[in-house]
C-alpha cells in the first residue's frame, strides 16, 4: 500500500516537471492548415520560421515555441500566445492588436513598425526587447519583466498603457526620449 502511494506521488512530481512536448511543424504547413480553417496550433515548435505577408488572425498558439523567427507583414490580430516562446524573434510591419502574450517569453525580440493596440503583455518576459515606431496604445505591461527594454519613437498617446509601479518610471523616461 505504501509503495503504491509512493509510486503515485512520484508520478505526480514527474508529471508536473515534464517538459512540454511540442509538435514540429513548418511555416508552409502552418499557413496551409490556417488556409484550410484550422486555428488551433497549441504547443507547436516552429523555431527559425520566416513568415511574410500572411493572415493568422485569431490563431491559438498557446504554449508554442516560435523562437528566433521572423514575421513580416503578418496579421495576428486577436491571436493567443499565452505561455509561448518568441525569444530573439523579429516582428516587422506586423499587426498584433488585441493579441495575448500573457506569460510569454519575448526576451531579446524586436518590434519594428508594429501595431500593438490593446495587446496583453502581462507577466511576460520582455527583457532586452526593442520597440521601434510601434503603436503601444492601451497595451498592458503589468508585472512584465522589462529589464533593459528599449522603446524608441513610439506611436502612442500613452493614454492607458498599463504598467506596474516599479516599471512605470523606466517606461516614462524612455517615452520622453522618443
Amino acid at each position: 500500500m505504501l509503495n503504491n502511494l509512493l509510486y503515485k506521488v512520484y508520478n505526480m512530481i514527474n508529471e508536473s516537471t515534464k517538459e512540454i512536448k511540442r509538435i514540429k511543424i513548418t511555416a508552409d504547413d502552418l499557413l496551409q492548415k490556417y488556409a484550410n480553417g484550422e486555428r488551433r496550433f497549441r504547443n507547436i515548435s516552429l523555431r527559425n520560421a520566416d513568415i511574410k505577408n500572411a493572415n493568422l488572425r485569431g490563431a491559438d498558439f498557446r504554449g508554442s515555441d516560435l523562437s528566433s523567427s521572423y514575421f513580416y507583414s503578418v496579421d495576428f490580430k486577436g491571436s493567443d500566445f499565452t505561455n509561448a516562446k518568441f525569444k530573439k524573434s523579429i516582428f516587422q510591419n506586423t499587426y498584433l492588436t488585441r493579441a495575448n502574450f500573457r506569460n510569454a517569453d519575448l526576451s531579446f525580440s524586436i518590434f519594428s513598425h508594429v501595431t500593438l493596440k490593446n495587446t496583453n503583455f502581462a507577466k511576460s518576459n520582455l527583457t532586452h526587447a526593442h520597440f521601434y515606431k510601434s503603436n503601444l496604445c492601451d497595451a498592458d505591461f503589468r508585472d512584465a519583466k522589462l529589464k533593459g527594454i528599449f522603446i524608441k519613437k513610439p506611436i502612442s498617446k500613452n493614454r492607458r498603457t498599463l504598467l506596474n509601479d516599479n516599471s512605470n518610471r523606466i517606461i516614462c523616461d524612455i517615452f520622453k526620449l522618443g
